[in-house]
Protein backbone atom coordinates (compact mmCIF):
# COMPACT_ATOMS: atom_id res chain seq x y z
CA UNK A 1 0.00 0.00 0.00
CA UNK A 2 1.28 3.48 -0.99
CA UNK A 3 1.55 5.78 1.91
CA UNK A 4 0.78 9.50 0.93
CA UNK A 5 3.42 11.85 2.34
CA UNK A 6 1.85 15.11 4.40
CA UNK A 7 0.92 17.93 2.18
CA UNK A 8 1.93 21.52 2.34
CA UNK A 9 2.95 25.17 0.92
CA UNK A 10 5.60 26.63 -1.13
CA UNK A 11 6.54 30.08 -0.64
CA UNK A 12 5.66 32.26 -3.84
CA UNK A 13 5.92 35.76 -2.39
CA UNK A 14 8.54 36.78 -1.67
CA UNK A 15 10.00 34.20 -4.10
CA UNK A 16 12.14 31.90 -1.76
CA UNK A 17 15.01 31.76 -4.16
CA UNK A 18 15.91 35.60 -4.10
CA UNK A 19 17.80 37.60 -2.11
CA UNK A 20 16.44 38.41 1.35
CA UNK A 21 13.30 40.41 1.88
CA UNK A 22 13.72 43.65 3.27
CA UNK A 23 10.37 45.62 4.49
CA UNK A 24 9.48 48.98 5.97
CA UNK A 25 7.81 48.93 8.95
CA UNK A 26 5.88 52.74 7.63
CA UNK A 27 2.98 54.15 6.45
CA UNK A 28 0.93 52.56 3.51
CA UNK A 29 3.43 50.19 3.16
CA UNK A 30 1.99 46.47 2.90
CA UNK A 31 3.59 42.98 2.70
CA UNK A 32 2.06 40.51 0.84
CA UNK A 33 2.76 36.34 1.33
CA UNK A 34 1.67 34.05 -1.11
CA UNK A 35 2.02 30.22 -1.62
CA UNK A 36 0.49 27.54 -3.61
CA UNK A 37 -0.55 23.48 -1.51
CA UNK A 38 1.51 21.23 -2.55
CA UNK A 39 0.24 16.82 -2.47
CA UNK A 40 -3.40 18.19 -0.79
CA UNK A 41 -5.63 15.40 -0.70
CA UNK A 42 -8.25 17.58 1.97
CA UNK A 43 -8.25 21.24 2.21
CA UNK A 44 -7.55 22.83 5.53
CA UNK A 45 -10.50 24.52 7.00
CA UNK A 46 -8.33 27.60 8.36
CA UNK A 47 -5.03 28.50 7.90
CA UNK A 48 -3.66 30.41 11.13
CA UNK A 49 -0.38 33.19 9.62
CA UNK A 50 2.14 34.64 11.78
CA UNK A 51 5.42 36.05 12.22
CA UNK A 52 7.60 35.18 14.77
CA UNK A 53 10.87 36.99 16.10
CA UNK A 54 13.76 35.20 17.83
CA UNK A 55 15.40 38.89 18.73
CA UNK A 56 12.29 39.23 21.40
CA UNK A 57 10.27 36.07 21.07
CA UNK A 58 7.18 37.33 20.22
CA UNK A 59 4.95 36.09 17.92
CA UNK A 60 2.94 38.56 15.45
CA UNK A 61 -0.44 37.73 13.94
CA UNK A 62 -0.28 38.71 9.93
CA UNK A 63 -3.93 36.72 9.27
CA UNK A 64 -6.57 39.74 9.54
CA UNK A 65 -8.39 37.77 12.04
CA UNK A 66 -7.59 35.65 14.92
CA UNK A 67 -10.05 33.25 13.43
CA UNK A 68 -7.89 32.99 10.56
CA UNK A 69 -8.25 33.02 7.05
CA UNK A 70 -10.02 30.61 4.76
CA UNK A 71 -8.03 27.19 4.37
CA UNK A 72 -7.87 27.44 0.53
CA UNK A 73 -6.54 30.93 0.82
CA UNK A 74 -3.29 31.52 -1.12
CA UNK A 75 -2.17 35.00 -0.15
CA UNK A 76 -2.47 37.46 2.96
CA UNK A 77 -1.60 40.66 2.83
CA UNK A 78 -0.36 42.28 6.33
CA UNK A 79 0.29 46.31 7.35
CA UNK A 80 2.85 46.27 9.67
CA UNK A 81 2.79 49.92 10.60
CA UNK A 82 -0.94 49.38 10.92
CA UNK A 83 -0.17 46.35 13.37
CA UNK A 84 2.29 48.65 15.00
CA UNK A 85 -0.16 51.43 15.86
CA UNK A 86 -2.53 48.97 17.22
CA UNK A 87 -0.51 47.02 19.37
CA UNK A 88 0.84 50.63 21.16
CA UNK A 89 -2.51 51.77 21.69
CA UNK A 90 -3.54 48.54 23.51
CA UNK A 91 -0.31 47.39 24.99
CA UNK A 92 0.73 44.04 22.64
CA UNK A 93 4.27 43.40 21.89
CA UNK A 94 6.01 46.06 19.71
CA UNK A 95 7.44 45.16 16.01
CA UNK A 96 11.32 45.17 16.47
CA UNK A 97 13.60 45.91 13.26
CA UNK A 98 14.91 42.00 13.05
CA UNK A 99 14.58 39.03 11.20
CA UNK A 100 11.15 37.37 11.53
CA UNK A 101 9.81 33.80 10.50
CA UNK A 102 6.62 33.38 8.58
CA UNK A 103 5.12 30.50 10.01
CA UNK A 104 1.78 29.46 8.09
CA UNK A 105 -0.35 26.12 10.06
CA UNK A 106 -4.04 25.02 10.26
CA UNK A 107 -6.23 23.76 12.82
CA UNK A 108 -3.35 21.20 14.04
CA UNK A 109 -1.01 24.18 15.51
CA UNK A 110 2.16 25.11 14.42
CA UNK A 111 4.06 21.94 16.03
CA UNK A 112 1.10 19.90 14.64
CA UNK A 113 1.81 16.38 12.76
CA UNK A 114 0.27 15.46 9.62
CA UNK A 115 -0.75 12.63 7.81
CA UNK A 116 -0.56 11.84 4.37
CA UNK A 117 -2.21 14.17 2.16
CA UNK A 118 -3.23 16.17 5.22
CA UNK A 119 -1.45 20.15 5.12
CA UNK A 120 1.43 20.38 7.51
CA UNK A 121 2.82 23.42 8.95
CA UNK A 122 5.08 25.58 7.03
CA UNK A 123 8.09 27.86 8.70
CA UNK A 124 10.73 27.84 6.02
CA UNK A 125 10.00 31.76 4.70
CA UNK A 126 11.93 34.10 6.57
CA UNK A 127 12.06 37.70 6.02
CA UNK A 128 13.39 40.80 7.61
CA UNK A 129 11.70 44.59 8.74
CA UNK A 130 12.97 47.87 9.71
CA UNK A 131 12.04 51.22 10.33
CA UNK A 132 13.06 53.72 7.30
CA UNK A 133 15.12 56.80 8.37
CA UNK A 134 14.32 60.58 7.63
CA UNK A 135 15.95 61.62 4.35
CA UNK A 136 19.09 63.65 4.64
CA UNK A 137 19.89 66.19 2.64
CA UNK A 138 23.64 65.57 1.42
CA UNK A 139 24.19 69.59 2.55
CA UNK A 140 23.06 68.44 6.23
CA UNK A 141 25.02 65.40 6.20
CA UNK A 142 27.76 64.62 8.29
CA UNK A 143 29.74 61.21 8.67
CA UNK A 144 29.93 60.12 12.79
CA UNK A 145 32.45 56.98 11.66
CA UNK A 146 34.98 59.49 9.88
CA UNK A 147 38.13 60.70 11.76
CA UNK A 148 38.56 64.44 11.11
CA UNK A 149 42.52 64.37 12.46
CA UNK A 150 43.26 62.53 9.79
CA UNK A 151 41.79 65.39 7.61
CA UNK A 152 43.84 67.93 8.85
CA UNK A 153 47.52 66.00 8.59
CA UNK A 154 49.14 67.06 5.51
CA UNK A 155 49.20 64.36 2.84
CA UNK A 156 52.51 62.23 3.04
CA UNK A 157 54.40 62.38 0.05
CA UNK A 158 54.29 59.33 -2.86
CA UNK A 159 57.04 56.62 -2.62
CA UNK A 160 58.37 57.39 -6.12
CA UNK A 161 58.96 61.19 -4.78
CA UNK A 162 60.93 59.41 -1.78
CA UNK A 163 62.67 57.33 -4.30
CA UNK A 164 63.94 60.70 -6.21
CA UNK A 165 64.62 62.73 -2.89
CA UNK A 166 67.29 59.56 -1.85
CA UNK A 167 68.79 59.24 -4.90
CA UNK A 168 69.24 63.22 -5.22
CA UNK A 169 70.30 63.65 -2.01
CA UNK A 170 72.91 60.40 -2.19
CA UNK A 171 74.19 61.98 -5.83
CA UNK A 172 74.66 65.17 -3.69
CA UNK A 173 76.50 63.78 -0.72
CA UNK A 174 79.15 62.44 -3.47
CA UNK A 175 77.57 58.60 -3.30
CA UNK A 176 78.58 58.05 -7.27
CA UNK A 177 81.78 59.31 -7.19
CA UNK A 178 83.18 56.12 -5.87
CA UNK A 179 81.97 53.98 -8.57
Amino acid sequence: MLKLPAGGLSITEPAQTAQASYYKIAPHETITFGWEFTSLTATPSRLYVVASCSKNGNTYPIAPSPSGIPGDAKSVTWYPYGYRMDAQKHGGPDLVADKYRLIIYDDKGPTGVAKGGEFQANNMAEFSMYFPKKYTPLSEWTCNSCNGASRSSPPLPSSALLITLGALAFAAAGGFACL
